[in-house]
């Protein structure tokens, strides 16, 4: 999926980071990971962020 919006650029950028953090087990990136889908908020309903928060929650 293409970013087309600052809210699509942090899903895209937060997905890799997720996968960083699978690699290395850090919680802490997992934590900011959570904050990031709770600032997300307002377009939880768009693909991407509804994507990211499923990640998210599935670790």
């Amino acid at each position: 999926m293409r970013p087309v919006g600052p809210h699509d650029a942090a899903c895209t950028t937060a997905m890799r980071a997720l996968e960083i953090s699978g690699e290395t087990e850090s919680r802490r990136i997992t934590a900011e990971l959570r904050r990031v889908v709770t600032s997300l908020a307002p377009w939880r309903r768009t693909p991407m962020v509804r994507d990211l928060a499923e990640a998210v929650a599935a670790v």
